[in-house]
């Protein structure tokens, strides 16, 4: 079956697609409480991977009284695709370039408020007017300002023939969100489905047309909206122009997901002032100020377990740690490879497609940093959407995002995204080093000549290095399910199987974005989630 017929027929009728409507947390009990024989200091609880959630969750962990202990594979960064990158003492943030729900009283800002970083990490709007700027094939660019509304009035302004189509466009839209945003304030996606839907029909928060719309188009992809509303070709590619964020086609992309970013990021987009790395640095030594442990280059082997309860961890050096809870930042079919028995072939999700990454030092080209600042570029081919499941990484890249170097204070850098290809990686990467190094520089000499055809002119004068990851790179690099950017966004059948199906280990918990939704605040919330669920203190 194809993924878009996949998506059309799956039985999710509801938006809890976008915010998956299960519930990882169901077996979790209060350490506190009688059953545990330990105290909360002398209760060690291991955390497989250093990703955003990873990190959040020790760091709340840590600070709440328990002995955590990281495991990070990486020899030499926390963060995992969030990682802040250092390449000749210049600092690249890897993985994101913005984010959301970092406002005052926001998920975000509450964490940080906890851990008492919210002072040392302050954040800062990105450009009102500017902050992402579309340009399709060769023609002019395409200012987008923050906001739906102001949003929906630029894309009127440049199509006025379609105002209609787009107006009922941005109608739905608006609907989605609210039903999303819902689900996400009331914690609805930790509920078994039935439970979550009967609640969202039963509040009065959302109107009854909000419920109506969510009903009918939970199960839609992006271009059905588009189909549905009479979008032209053009206009989708500004409505998509984005759409590196969520590494899919257009046609195969949850219309849940897509709404649900839409309107977040349009709420608030949001850079920390000094950096990404001041994110994930705050995070690392506010774990270790409340004596939690983290270790680089420790990837672990084995999660060992008694009688349904894991017991230790194994390392790769065959080195064992004792623990009483396991939470498991890796992806669920990795996790299933460190247990004794699981049952593997439940596990039929996909991995999301993959990106390329590549950070270029400049020198002397006070543009981009002038053009980037607070702001996102992004440049698509033309009129048709963007192969994001297979592309040919030797032909000229259908997309290019161009991130705001955010960590780059006195230097002029770029750092460039675009689809990739794991398994032609792979295949480069097993006929040796040199036709490796070869793939690797054709790749950004392709990425380079479209950056100087229509975006910055003679860049090429102007660079200083470039260093550029493949799929496959971040597969070794990371742990990387297929060097996938983050878990699948697809539908909730296939995410709640990987959920369940993984074990019936009692204190081993998933916690990363298979299973929850991609992107720093949501790692911030199933963070406090499961936060939650351990300790039964809200955040």
């Amino acid at each position: 079956m194809k993924r878009r017929d996949f998506i059309k027929t799956s039985s999710l009728a509801f938006l809890g697609i976008t915010f998956y409507a299960c519930n990882p947390f169901r077996n979790v009990q209060l350490i506190t409480n009688s059953k545990h024989s330990k105290t909360i200091k002398d209760t060690a609880i291991g955390i497989i991977g250093s990703g955003i959630t990873g990190l959040t969750i020790a760091a709340l962990l840590a600070k709440y009284g328990y002995r955590v202990i990281v495991f990070e594979s990486n020899p030499e960064y926390f963060g995992g695709h969030a990682r802040v990158l250092n390449i000749n003492n210049n600092k690249f943030s890897a993985g994101p370039q913005y984010i959301w729900d970092f406002g005052e009283g926001e998920i975000g800002n509450r964490v940080l408020k906890y851990l008492d970083l919210d002072d040392k990490i302050p954040f800062e709007l990105m450009n009102k007017d500017s902050f992402e700027n579309y340009f399709v094939g060769n023609n002019a660019k395409v200012v987008i300002p923050m906001g739906l509304d102001n949003y929906r009035n630029k894309l009127i302004d440049i199509r006025p023939k379609e105002k209609k189509e787009i107006t009922d466009f941005f109608y739905y839209l608006n609907h989605l969100f609210i039903v999303t945003k819902y689900i996400s304030d009331e914690l609805l996606y930790i509920e078994d489905y039935s439970s979550m839907k009967m609640k969202i029909f039963a509040t009065s928060k959302i109107s009854n047309k909000s419920k109506l719309i969510a009903n009918k188009m939970g199960k839609w992809s992006l271009s059905d909206l588009f189909d549905y509303c009479n979008i032209s070709q053009a206009t989708r590619r500004l409505l998509y122009g984005n759409g590196g964020i969520f590494a899919e086609n257009e046609s195969t992309v949850s219309l849940g997901i897509y709404a649900a970013a839409i309107g977040y990021y349009h709420k608030g987009a949001y850079i920390p002032k000094n950096g990404f790395s001041s994110l994930i640095n705050g995070l690392v030594n506010s774990i270790r100020d409340n004596g939690g442990k983290l270790y680089l280059n420790n990837s672990i082997s084995k999660i060992n377990s008694e009688k349904k309860k894991v017991v230790s961890l194994t390392n790769t050096r065959n080195d064992n740690y004792p623990v009483d809870i396991v939470i498991s930042n890796i992806s669920p079919k990795l996790t299933c490879h460190l247990l004794d028995k699981c049952n593997k072939q439940a596990l039929d999700y996909e991995p999301s497609n993959s990106l390329i990454s590549c950070f270029i030092e400049l020198k002397d080209y006070a543009t981009a940093k002038k053009e980037l600042k607070g702001k996102n570029y992004w440049w698509q081919h033309g009129d048709n959407e963007v192969n994001f499941v297979n592309p040919n990484m030797l032909e000229p890249p259908e997309m290019l995002c161009i991130g705001a170097p955010s960590d780059q204070k006195d230097n002029e850098s770029l750092i460039i995204f675009a689809p990739g290809s794991f398994d032609q990686s792979k295949l480069y990467f097993e006929k040796g080093e040199g036709a490796y190094d070869a793939f690797k520089e054709t790749i950004w000499e392709l990425i380079l000549n479209k950056l100087d055809e229509t975006i910055f002119p003679e860049i090429r004068s102007h660079i200083k290095s470039v260093t550029l990851y493949t799929p496959y790179d971040l597969h070794t690099q990371l742990n990387a399910e297929k060097g996938n950017v983050y878990g699948k966004r697809g539908n909730f059948e296939n995410l709640s199987k990987a959920i369940y199906n993984v074990s019936s280990i009692q204190n081993l918990y998933l916690a990363n974005a298979t299973i929850g939704s991609p992107g720093v605040a949501p790692g911030f919330q199933l963070s406090t989630l499961l936060f939650s669920k351990l300790t039964g203190k809200t955040i």
